[in-house]
């Protein structure tokens, strides 16, 4: 027990983020895994949703579940709008680059029914939807 989840969190969440850029999936899922029980217990709302948008882009960069990466992508985008958070100078690149890449496998039309369905999608759906993404992405 360190006493300070915050700290731990944000090592993890960094851990994975290098991680998912190393093309290391698996144990970026993991590590993420780790992060998000730390996340939900501190309900802090940026932790939370990092931890939804890491999921997105761990399902987009695997090239699995597309569908469900564009819900989380969506998701986690309506909780950045509403708190107003802003992302890191870089991160937002990346994960332009890996939406694009979703939107041209699925096409304009599904990607807008799932951006859709994400933008509906409360904070505990999307929360156990990342959560199936690390658990399928972790195991190898």
């Amino acid at each position: 027990e360190l006493g300070d989840s915050g700290h731990v969190f944000d090592a993890l969440a960094g851990l994975g983020w290098a991680q998912l850029l190393a093309g290391q999936y698996a144990e970026s899922a993991g590590t993420y895994l780790e992060a998000l029980p730390l996340a939900v217990e501190s309900d802090d709302v940026l932790q939370i949703e990092w931890c939804i948008r890491a999921a997105a882009a761990i399902a987009a960069a695997r090239g699995t579940e597309l569908e469900r990466a564009t819900r989380l992508f969506s998701a986690s985008e309506a909780m950045r709008e509403a708190t107003g958070i802003d992302l890191r100078v870089g991160i937002g690149e990346t994960l332009d680059q890996l939406m694009d890449a979703v939107r041209q496998h699925l096409g304009r039309e599904r990607f807008t029914r799932g951006w859709q369905a994400g933008q509906r999608m409360t904070r505990d759906q999307a929360l156990d939807e990342a959560r199936l993404v690390f658990e399928k992405a972790s195991v190898r």
